[in-house]
């Protein structure tokens, strides 16, 4: 062979070799071990729990309320009662009245008198949610009809609640809050309880005590008879803000 055909066989073993892939080092000094853990969704709730230590299940069914569902409210409170009053008073529009709400047996506390609301969030997701109320106008019949008690408000402040959550020591730190509802009674809606993205799991309580519940504003010179009207409670999946 001579120099010039020589010469060009070395140029292109040279040009392979550049081009050529690099090959792993595989001297049994490297490994990996792949590691993994699974978190399964947590069965699905349906009974009340006790307000003040809400991972323990109570006797009762659910108030106001049927639970169904993996984001669901477990009890709401069925009633309250502002008393009897005189119908005609000069002072009418300054006087605000509290009520005495339904007796219930809940956990450690036989009569529970506080306005209760208690969700169950089993989704998995930690998406957070928002509690919503709002109040139909107050009237001497059932179906909404008869003599109306006009421009009633019903404030309910949740930012006073007591609130306990089954998965947290702290609800503070954990994104569930109450604010302050003013309720005009005309069915408007206004949030009351929520949880941040990230919080609410589990079973969270909120109770409010009767004297943070006002109805106010009640016209002078009030017709005689007994007033009635559904607060209406709705749980969302929204986070709260």
């Amino acid at each position: 062979m001579n120099k010039k055909v020589s010469s060009m066989l070395l140029a292109g073993a040279l040009l392979l070799g550049t081009v050529a892939p690099i090959v792993a080092n595989a001297d049994g000094t490297t490994g990996t071990t792949k590691s993994s853990i699974s978190f399964a969704k947590p069965d699905p709730s349906t009974k009340p729990v006790d307000p003040d230590k809400p991972g323990e299940i109570v006797p009762g069914d659910g108030g106001g309320t049927t639970a169904s569902g993996e984001l669901t409210f477990l009890y709401v409170s069925k009633s309250m009662d502002f008393g009897k009053n005189l119908a005609i008073q000069t002072t009418a529009n300054a006087k605000e009245y509290h009520p005495t709400v339904e007796t219930q047996a809940m956990g450690d506390v036989p009569e529970n008198t506080k306005l209760i609301a208690e969700v169950a969030d089993t989704r998995g997701t930690n998406a957070g949610w928002t509690v919503q109320v709002s109040a139909d106008k107050m009237t001497t019949e059932a179906n909404g009809a008869g003599d109306v008690l006009t421009g009633a408000t019903l404030d309910l402040d949740g930012s006073t609640a007591t609130i306990n959550n089954s998965a947290v020591t702290d609800y503070k730190d954990a994104g569930i809050s109450g604010v302050n509802a003013e309720l005009s009674t005309d069915g408007t809606s206004k949030t009351l309880f929520s949880a941040k993205e990230g919080s609410g799991v589990l079973n969270t309580t909120f109770q409010l005590d009767p004297s943070n519940i006002t109805l106010a504003n009640i016209p002078a010179n009030v017709k005689a008879g007994t007033y009635s009207g559904n607060v209406n409670w709705t749980l969302s999946d929204t986070p709260g803000a």
